[in-house]
């Protein structure tokens, strides 16, 4: 199962690898970096009038704080068009401008910072990348040439572990690295999940209670916020809950990660500064599009809402998808190297989000609107976190994994009407007895009616027949149950009004009351 699958492709591949990295220059790379701070020294060295040292002195301080080779270059820049410029010697225009040259180098060949120790341990790191790549390429060969399986799942296991550490602690992505990188992040992934899998296989009896624990959890946020009780729940309820449970919780996990990975990967591109943007505007959109339903709930807002907001809502999830696509449509014209796995991402990026808006519509009663807003934000900080250099997929997971743990409270009455153990309708025969009197007063069912109703067909002295109660819980054959009558006004024949015990009142009273509407023939409830 864990044996691996090399070829003479991979090996060509790592040796195309090593060679161009050790084409790299870093020996130049660290001469430039040494002598902008011997420039800089030179500047505070310099006999020159007070207001000079003044330009010269502010300069060397902010480049000695940022350390930041593109902002150094717009600082000379912009002084450069400043009044203050004049004021400098030739002298120190000279060594301004081999500065500039030597941060321009260092930019082109993406090294983005003139901190000695980050350069000493870009190199050390270098040298450690080609000393495993070489590793690497003599386990490849002993795979090839391994037929022990024992021996080729052992080297496949430590090959991945290798991949692992270089992607994780030496491996810097850039422009000349990118199909390197993704192979790396892509082992990265594979060990992370090969290790994931040979512990659980390890420890079968700790994940099933682990899966007993995740199912406890689902079931039981239902009777806590709901009932206020928790019954006793079969230990067997409880595997087949925590097995469903995280198979969903999965889902939105590895949605999230791949939804991520798509951001990472179309951001990294030419023109990032106008996706960077686009994207920002995209995901206020999403948050504007997710707290519309939730001014329903405030009666200030509620007027406005149904006036100015809900008329407008498709108008706003239309124009969020056109940002999207204005997004994804820049980076297909801008990309040198699409493939069809960023189109299965972009699939994802969209479903994601849809699922977010269609759960938060669908159960906008049951959402807490702060919760909402904490889950809104770990949403963004996950995406947000895909614009760095590298992907962050263990820092994804882990927030991704929270994420997904909101969702809990909303999947929980699906769970337990999913198996009988609360939320769902049933019909009973009960001694007439054991009945309080006000549940005798329950519409007589008939064809048109599906709430809970006497049954009368099945009725004896002895028993009574409820149909369509709602069971709040179930233990033991004991159930916890709600009857369910119409809201506000229900409309029924006049020959069905007979089923329902109602007297005539008044509308000033707490009681039902009905009124007969003799041209339509149907009496409002």
């Amino acid at each position: 199962m864990f044996e691996g699958d090399f070829s003479y492709k991979d090996l060509e591949q790592i040796e195309l690898e090593i060679n161009e990295l050790s084409n790299i220059n870093f020996k130049k790379q660290k001469t430039c970096v040494w002598r902008i701070h011997r420039s800089f020294a030179n500047l505070e060295n310099l006999k020159i009038s007070n207001i000079e040292k003044f330009i010269l002195s502010n300069f060397v301080k902010y480049c000695h704080k940022n350390e930041n080779v593109s902002k150094i270059i717009t600082y000379i820049i912009n002084l450069r068009t400043e009044d203050n410029y004049k004021f400098l010697s030739e002298i120190s225009k000279n060594y301004l401008k081999e500065i500039d040259e030597n941060l321009v180098y260092l930019k082109t060949n993406q090294i983005y910072s003139i901190n000695k120790n980050f350069i000493k341990t870009r190199i050390n790191n270098h040298i450690k990348i080609l000393k495993n790549l070489k590793n690497q390429k003599d386990l490849i060969r002993k795979h090839i040439n391994s037929i022990n399986l024992n021996q080729k799942r052992l080297l496949n296991a430590k090959f991945l572990e290798n991949e692992s550490l270089i992607y994780s602690k030496y491996y810097i992505k850039d422009a000349n690295t990118l199909e390197h990188f993704a192979r790396h992040m892509q082992n990265s992934i594979y060990y992370d999940l090969f290790s994931m899998s040979k512990h659980i296989l390890r420890n079968i009896t700790l994940l099933i209670t682990f899966l007993v624990m995740i199912g406890w959890l689902i079931c039981s946020s239902y009777f806590i916020f709901k009932v206020n009780t928790v019954p006793t729940i079969q230990r067997e309820q409880l595997l087949l809950a925590g097995i469903l449970g995280v198979l969903i919780l999965l889902f939105i996990i590895f949605s999230m990660l791949l939804s991520s990975y798509y951001i990472f990967k179309t951001y990294h591109i030419k023109y990032n500064y106008i996706l960077s943007k686009l994207f920002s505007f995209s995901q206020i959109c999403l948050f504007l599009i997710l707290i519309i339903p939730f001014a329903e709930l405030s009666k200030p807002l509620a007027d406005f809402a149904n006036s100015y907001l809900y008329p407008y809502i498709h108008i706003a999830i239309i124009i969020y998808l056109c940002i999207l696509l204005l997004y994804f449509v820049i980076y297909i014209f801008s990309s040198k190297n699409l493939t069809d796995s960023v189109f299965v991402c972009f699939f994802i990026f969209l479903l994601i989000d849809f699922l977010f808006i269609m759960t938060v519509y669908i159960r906008y009663k049951d959402i807490n609107f702060f919760m909402l807003l904490y889950a809104y934000l770990l949403y963004i900080v996950i995406r947000f976190v895909s614009f760095v250099n590298k992907f962050q997929y263990k820092f994804i997971f882990v927030f991704s994994t929270i994420f997904a743990l909101f969702s809990i409270p909303l999947l929980s009455p699906a769970f337990v009407k999913m198996l009988n153990m609360a939320n769902y309708y049933e019909d009973f025969t009960i001694k007439t007895e054991t009945i309080k009197k006000s549940i005798l007063n329950l519409p007589i069912c008939f064809k048109e009616y599906h709430m809970t109703c006497i049954d009368n067909d099945i009725n004896s002295t002895i028993y009574t027949a409820i149909n369509n109660l709602f069971i709040i819980a179930e233990e033991k054959d004991r159930y916890k149950f709600r009857a369910y009558l119409p809201k506000n006004e229900f409309n029924t024949t006049m020959e069905n009004f007979d089923n329902f015990k109602i007297k005539n009142s008044n509308f000033d009273s707490n009681e039902s009351y009905y009124s007969i509407n003799e041209k339509e023939k149907n009496v409002t409830i």
